[in-house]
């Protein structure tokens, strides 16, 4: 009877430990785009990675965080998924799918992740230049030219 109430209470702590491990994602974070200039006729798309990491565990990976996708300005284009959890290895990954408007378009990936001490989101942003498509036309003006 002893054996199973100390195998209980070695089972229960090693649970405990267990959930005590998880950590939350802090500035080590990443964003990156698969792709430099996507066009903006669209069609046209970039794969957005996000690495969720803790620079003060090992393995320094934070597995299971929500990550909320944004863009500053909707005109660019939007994601699919907006919303993605990160696998055991802390990524994430969606598509930016763009719309016609050219430029740089800020990308935010919010990382909301828990740990024994509570819930922290930590953000972080991309730069993602989105070229212009060909012209559909083209109006030149031979009068504003010199003598």
């Amino acid at each position: 009877m002893r054996a199973k109430a100390g195998f209980l209470i070695l089972l229960g702590l090693l649970l405990i430990i267990g959930t005590v491990s998880a950590s939350v994602a802090d500035l080590s974070s990443s964003i990156v785009s698969g792709k430099e200039w996507p066009v903006a006729n669209s069609v046209d798309s970039a794969v957005i990675t996000v690495t969720a990491k803790n620079s003060t565990t090992a393995p320094p990976l934070v597995g299971n965080a929500q990550v909320i996708f944004t863009v500053d300005d909707g005109n660019y284009g939007f994601f699919s998924p907006g919303t993605v959890m990160t696998d055991i290895n802390g990524i994430a990954t969606t598509t930016f799918m763009t719309k016609t408007k050219s430029g740089t378009a800020v990308i935010t990936a919010s990382i909301t992740s828990t740990d024994m001490y509570g819930t922290k989101t930590q953000a972080v942003t991309l730069n993602q230049k989105i070229d212009h498509d060909t012209p559909h036309s083209a109006v030149f003006d031979r009068r504003a030219a010199g003598p």
